[in-house]
C-alpha cells in the first residue's frame, strides 16, 4: 500500500451495515485501498466478511480501537497509516438512546476526538468524512438547514453526543471536513437488505410478530414527514459528493427530497401487507410516557430511535446534497419503490429465526 495516484481509505465503523456497505463501495475500484479500523472482538467477522466478498487485493483490517490513543494501533502502524491514507471514513458511533452515556461519550466523543487527532498528526489535507445523524436537531421543529446546529436543550444523551462531535469537527480551523447527516436509515433499496430489525424495521416487525392487535401511537395525527432513506442511495450519495475536492467544510443532509407523510406510509404498508394497522393520536407529552413501558420495549426492538424520529416535524433542508449530487445520477428513490423488498426481508428473516431458533439481533456492535 503506498500513495502515489493510488487512493487509501481508513473506514471506522466495522461490522455496523453501513460501514461494511461503504467498504464494498469504495473497494470496487482497483484504485482504491482501505484499511479498516477493526475491534478486536470483531476480528474473525473482519476476516470472513472479506473473504466472502473477495476484498483480499484492496482492503486490509486493522485491529484497533477507537477510544484508545492512537486508535489503538501499534506506533508502527500508527506511522504507516499517517503516511498513507489519503481519506478518512468516521463512521464508528453509538446508535441507540438506551445505551449507558458513559459507553456513548467513550464512542461518539472520544472516539471522534481520537480520529480529529490522527488526521492532525497526518500532517497532510487529508479530508475527514463524518456520518453524523438528523437527530442532532431533536426537540426542533420546522425547517432544518445544512448549518451547525447550536442548540444545547437535548432530552437524549445520544443526540447531545453527535451535535458535540460535529463541533469538534468543525471547529479544527485547519481541518479539510465534511459532515453527512442521515435520518432513518432502511435497507438495500432493491433486495431490502438490512443486518437488524431495528429502525424503520422495528415497525414491520412489530407488524407481523403482533398483527396490530393493538392501536399504534403516532405523532401529529400522521402528517408529519418520514425521514428515511435506504442504505444503497446514503453510500452513494456520502461517496459521491467526499469525491468532489470542493464540497469540504460543508454539511449535507442525505435525505429524501420527497418524503412521504408517516400515515401515507403506514397506508402503503397495510396495503402491501393486507394486515390493518390501527392508529391513535395521543398529545406528544403522552406519547413520550407510552413509549416508555416496558411491554413496549419487549415488543419492539430498539423502538426508542423510531419513535424519537416519528415524533419530530422536520422539513430537512438538502441545498447542499442537491448542489453537490447534480448531474451524478444519484437519486433517493421513491418510498414506495423499495418498501415491498424490504417488507419482504423482514417477513423472510423471521421466518427464518423461526425454523432455525433463533433471536432477532437487536444489540448495538459499538455498545460492548
Amino acid at each position: 500500500m503506498g500513495r502515489g495516484t493510488q487512493k487509501v481509505f481508513l473506514v471506522t465503523g466495522f461490522p455496523l451495515f453501513t460501514a461494511r456497505k461503504l467498504i464494498l463501495h469504495i473497494a470496487q475500484s482497483e484504485e482504491n485501498y482501505v484499511a479498516v479500523l477493526v475491534p478486536s472482538k470483531f476480528e474473525k467477522r473482519a476476516k470472513s466478511f472479506i473473504e466472502n466478498n473477495n476484498l483480499k487485493t484492496n482492503v486490509r483490517t486493522i485491529i484497533g480501537d477507537i477510544a484508545t490513543m492512537h486508535l489503538g494501533f501499534s506506533s508502527e502502524e500508527y506511522r504507516f497509516l499517517l503516511n498513507n491514507v489519503t481519506d478518512v471514513y468516521h463512521f464508528a458511533s453509538i446508535y441507540y438512546p438506551n445505551t449507558p452515556d458513559d459507553i456513548i461519550k467513550k464512542v461518539n466523543i472520544l472516539g471522534t476526538k481520537n480520529i480529529i487527532q490522527f488526521v492532525k498528526d497526518t500532517g497532510r489535507d487529508v479530508p475527514l468524512n463524518y456520518l453524523s445523524s438528523c437527530m442532532v436537531f431533536e426537540n426542533h421543529s420546522g425547517l432544518a438547514f445544512e448549518e451547525p446546529v447550536v442548540q444545547s436543550r437535548y432530552s437524549c444523551f445520544l443526540y447531545k453526543s453527535r451535535q458535540v462531535a460535529e463541533m469538534m469537527i468543525m471547529s479544527e480551523s485547519n481541518l479539510l471536513w465534511r459532515i453527512f447527516r442521515a435520518p432513518l436509515i432502511g435497507g438495500d433499496s432493491t433486495t431490502g437488505e438490512a443486518e437488524k430489525l431495528d429502525g424503520f424495521y422495528a415497525l414491520l416487525y412489530l407488524l407481523f410478530i403482533t398483527d396490530m392487535k393493538f392501536p399504534l401511537p403516532i405523532p401529529h395525527r400522521g402528517t408529519a414527514p418520514l425521514n428515511i432513506v435506504p442504505i444503497d442511495y446514503l453510500i452513494k450519495a456520502v461517496y459521491y459528493i467526499s469525491k468532489n475536492s470542493d464540497s469540504t467544510r460543508r454539511i449535507f443532509h442525505i435525505v429524501d427530497p420527497n418524503p412521504v407523510s408517516i400515515k401515507t406510509a403506514l397506508d402503503a404498508i397495510s396495503k402491501e401487507t393486507g394486515k390493518k394497522i390501527n392508529m391513535f393520536y395521543p398529545p406528544s407529552n403522552i406519547l413520550t410516557s407510552l413509549l416508555k413501558i416496558n411491554l413496549l420495549k419487549k415488543l419492539i426492538p430498539n423502538y426508542i430511535p423510531l419513535f424519537d424520529v416519528l415524533n419530530q416535524f422536520i422539513i430537512f433542508s438538502h441545498t447542499n446534497t442537491d448542489k453537490y449530487l447534480k448531474g451524478s445520477g444519484i437519486e433517493a428513490p421513491h418510498f414506495e419503490n423499495y418498501l415491498k423488498p424490504m417488507i419482504a426481508f423482514v417477513r423472510n428473516r423471521i421466518e427464518s429465526n423461526k425454523r432455525n431458533a433463533e433471536e432477532i439481533q437487536t444489540d448495538d456492535p459499538y455498545g460492548e
